[in-house]
């Protein structure tokens, strides 16, 4: 991986200034037991925050049991991590993103509200082996708790972002806030690894699974209600989501200032 992230003509590892956009990338920290973001916007403020690339895609996608966790430290090793996979305290990391942006006037200066964001969150998809009914469960031991626990964790805190952000969105969250979440699968407990196995049949697999999902209809939050099945599929939302990101580039393009703005990357030469 550190390959991919260095620069050919100088040979130098690619850090959080060097993206060509703003990003916001969470991964979990072993040593402060909290949450940790990388952004670029943290990292032209201070090389303090400033990480390698290669280190930072270990730190977001290190799940515990599959990759070890990754000890790294910023550019200047003034701040240290030890990084985990960053779904294990923000399985769905919207409410922080959008947080970002709204507070981040030096890489968004013209984001006023929500009214001028245009959100779309993917979610990992919650199994039908997720329903349980009381007679099933009311015997059931702690050791027989583990596995559901940990899914209804990741799945509550999912769930009440996504509430959340609906609520926050209000009036908006119709034509600014797109929410994707496949329920359940035909595959069913075929073993479908989505993490670790690249094998081709496993890759047809959830090729399978995702066309499943975009033929789905979509979930949508209530304001105070729950959530509702929408009239249009996962597909035809997502199809109207690109058209939008169309439109607004087209918009874009007619404008003479940027929407997002850039701060130069000086190499110490420069300096």
């Amino acid at each position: 991986m550190k390959e991919a992230f260095m620069d050919k003509k100088t040979g130098r590892s690619l850090t959080l200034k060097d993206t060509l956009k703003p990003v916001l990338i969470p991964c979990y920290d072993l040593s402060s037991t909290a949450p940790f973001l990388f952004s670029r916007a943290d990292a032209f403020e201070s090389e303090s925050f400033d990480f390698r690339l290669w280190e930072v895609c270990r730190a977001t996608s290190a799940e515990p049991g599959l990759f070890e966790p990754v000890c790294m430290k910023s550019v200047d090793g003034k701040t240290g991590c030890v990084a985990v996979d960053g779904g294990l305290a923000m399985s769905n990391p919207t409410a922080a993103a959008i947080t970002h942006v709204l507070h981040n006037k030096q890489e968004f200066p013209f984001v006023r509200g929500v009214e001028d964001i245009l959100v779309l969150s993917l979610g990992t998809g919650q199994l039908l082996e997720g329903s349980f009914q009381y007679e099933h469960v009311k015997k059931w031991k702690a050791k027989d708790w583990a596995k559901p626990m940990a899914r209804i964790s990741g799945d509550g805190a999912a769930d009440m972002v996504d509430h959340s952000v609906a609520m926050a969105f209000g009036q908006c969250r119709s034509s600014n806030y797109v929410r994707i979440q496949a329920n359940g699968s035909s595959f069913g407990r075929c073993g479908v690894n989505i993490d670790a196995d690249p094998s081709p049949n496993n890759v047809k697999k959830l090729v399978g699974i995702a066309d499943e999902m975009l033929k789905q209809k979509n979930v949508e939050s209530l304001l105070f209600g729950g959530k509702k099945i929408a009239e249009q599929s996962n597909f035809q939302k997502l199809d109207w989501f690109a058209g939008e990101l169309v439109q607004e580039h087209q918009r874009r393009s007619c404008r003479i200032a940027p929407t997002v703005a850039f701060k130069q990357h000086l190499t110490n030469q420069e300096k």
